[in-house]
């Protein structure tokens, strides 16, 4: 599961629009795209990552992920600072595979 949260950071920061939307579930994917008012994930993800720099988008990318706790169905991995001032990654098990489905 903390393996699932750092693979979804670093293809966050390293702005892989498509690696970050297949990590997440379906619903967490609509969920982005309606906030950053696109059509898709990937574009959705074009739009969070804009304002970063690319020092911020490299911190992105290695920032620390501690505290995995898990309450069936769900995970959730505390994360360290990092220039988005993401505090949570909640993720779901969906065959074997967690998936990321909430940001906090």
């Amino acid at each position: 599961m903390e393996r699932s949260a750092d693979d979804y950071l670093h293809a966050l920061g390293t702005g892989d629009g498509r690696a970050v939307c297949s990590s997440m579930t379906r619903i967490a994917q609509a969920e982005l795209a309606a906030r950053y008012k696109q059509d898709t994930c990937r574009k959705a993800v074009d739009e969070l990552l804009k304002p970063l720099t690319a020092a911020e988008r490299e911190q992105l990318s290695g920032t620390d992920t501690r505290s995995p706790e898990t309450k069936p169905p769900l995970g959730y991995v505390d994360l360290g600072d990092n220039p988005l001032q993401l505090s949570q990654v909640v993720l779901t098990e969906i065959d074997g595979h967690w998936l990321v489905t909430q940001l906090r």
